[in-house]
């Protein structure tokens, strides 16, 4: 498949809703990962601007949101959920 997120989503790990989502680079017109994941040395209040950016941005309109929520990985917001948020239910 093309235009699969595979900065998210390494080798052999693509979704089938992949290129319809919102986030995939050739509907958010670039390569949006870094908003999905955290980097090690992210402060409490970088990680929420970041979260924020990424669901406001892309996961409140995004046509799969769902099946990303379903088909989630432990790290990562995947469907608008941070995993910080999952671990919290």
């Amino acid at each position: 498949m093309s235009g699969i997120i595979h900065a998210i989503w390494p080798e052999g790990h693509s979704r089938p809703w992949g290129e319809r989502a919102a986030c995939a680079p050739h509907n958010a017109g670039t390569d949006v990962s870094h908003l999905f994941f955290a980097s090690p040395y992210e402060s409490r209040q970088a990680r929420r601007t970041r979260i924020r950016k990424a669901v406001q941005g892309y996961c409140n309109a995004c046509p799969v949101r769902t099946e990303c929520y379903e088909d989630r990985e432990d790290e990562g917001i995947w469907g608008g959920v941070s995993s910080n948020t999952r671990t919290r239910k």
